[in-house]
Order: C-alpha cells, then structure tokens, then sequence
C-alpha cells in the first residue's frame, strides 16, 4: 500500500488520535510581545513649573511662609507653602500667566506676575520686609 494511501484506512479514531497528538506535541506559537510606545524625539512636556525661595529682608530662609498661585485667565488658585530651607514648587502647571502671592506673618505680603511656558522651569524668589522697613524707605 502506498504512504499517501495508509491514512485513507484508519478508523475516524485513530485519525482524532493522531491529530490530537499532533496538537499536544506541536509547540505554541510564541505569544506576541507588545512593543513600547515609541519615545519622543526630544522629550518634551505640555506643563511648566514655578519654584524658589521665600527669605527674610536679612537672606534668611521663611519656613511656612505661605505661597499662592493663581492662573489669571481661569482665576483658579492653588495654595502652598515653603520648606524648611524656604523653598517651594508648584509643578504640573498649564501654560499661561499666573500671579505669585508672598506671604508670612508679621511680614508685608509680595505679589509677583509670571509666565508659564510648555516644557519651561520658572524660578521666582521673593524677600519679604518687616513694616517698619518698608515705611523707613518710602520716607527716605
């Protein structure tokens, strides 16, 4: 009997069994891996940030001083305030202009205007003066 011919003979079970084997011994194909997103040629952000420090009218750093950040054309206002060293940031920020508000106790508040620009850190520092400084130079 010719090869070709042999299989025409086997039973419809021993045909199954056959192929049965043949899955069970046939490996998986190998799953497909799924490629990372392709990186940005030059990585860039849709958000700015500001940050800097508060001090005193001697250098020296605020601690706790309050920070509040306001973009001027949703007027929505975000608060925070300054680290041990009188550092703060305010990250994540849509571009657009904000107003900065200095402020600590017993100190004359500070307010400051600034741009914030996609992919751009601003840096804003601000001393605050006591009253008594601010009315000695306004006389002089």
């Amino acid at each position: 009997m010719p090869r070709n011919k042999r299989f025409l003979g086997l039973t419809p079970i021993a045909t199954c069994i056959i192929a049965i084997s043949f899955l069970i011994v046939a490996p998986a194909a190998p799953a497909q891996a799924t490629a990372p997103p392709p990186a940005r040629a030059h990585a860039q952000s849709d958000t700015g940030s500001i940050s800097g420090n508060v001090s005193d009218h001697q250098g020296a750093p605020l601690a706790g001083a309050q920070v509040t950040l306001t973009n001027l054309s949703t007027k929505e206002a975000t608060n925070g305030s300054t680290d041990g060293t009188g550092a703060y940031s305010f990250d994540d920020l849509k571009p657009g202009h904000y107003t900065v508000v200095f402020e600590s106790k017993g100190l004359i508040t500070k307010t400051q205007t600034v741009e914030v620009k996609a992919g751009k850190k601003s840096k804003l520092s601000e001393r605050l003066k006591p009253p008594e400084l601010q009315k000695k130079n306004d006389v002089e």
